[in-house]
């Protein structure tokens, strides 16, 4: 198809700061408990999932999403570290530098001893240019936790997401 503006168009013209926030809404949309008994059912007898199960779900998430976020915040200072106050020249390595963070942001997993894996996701993501990559996946991650909750939360209850979908449609 012919598009008149088709540099405008698209996901490379997302800024950067808001590029992971649809997806990061839709998993909370997921995650909520209305959603979830719509989408789920036994394959034999039909019955939604429990509360305790949503329940379990939620504090699986919740889990994961503490761990991601203390990981997050060491890439993205272990990135700010690097360019700004690392001296090559000084007595700290690279290597030293990364353990050093890793025990202060996320001592629950520190990389293996010679390890370089965070060293080398930092490294890539700088080099394609997109700086700052981890915080900014931060920040797409409050924006999407503020949209959703001012589309599906009113007074602390949850509204039913296919109620306030359908009054943005009209």
């Amino acid at each position: 198809p012919n598009v008149e503006f088709g540099a405008f168009v698209g996901a490379h013209m997302i800024e950067e700061d808001s590029s992971e926030v649809i997806s990061q809404l839709m998993e909370d949309i997921l995650f909520d408990g209305d959603l979830l008994k719509k989408l789920s059912s036994h394959y034999q007898s039909g019955d939604s999932i429990s509360d305790e199960k949503i329940d379990l779900i939620r504090s699986l998430r919740i889990a994961n999403k503490r761990s991601e976020l203390l990981h997050r915040l060491f890439l993205g200072q272990l990135e700010l570290e690097l360019n700004s106050n690392f001296d090559p020249k000084a007595d700290e390595s690279l290597i030293s530098l990364q353990r050093r963070l890793a025990e202060e942001y996320c001592p629950h997993y520190k990389p293996p001893k010679g390890n370089i894996d965070p060293l080398v996701q930092v490294f890539q993501s700088n080099a394609l240019g997109k700086n700052t990559m981890h915080y900014r996946y931060l920040w797409s991650d409050i924006i999407s936790s503020d949209l959703f909750s001012s589309l599906f939360k009113s007074g602390g209850k949850a509204n039913k997401i296919g109620d306030v979908l359908s009054k943005g449609a009209s």
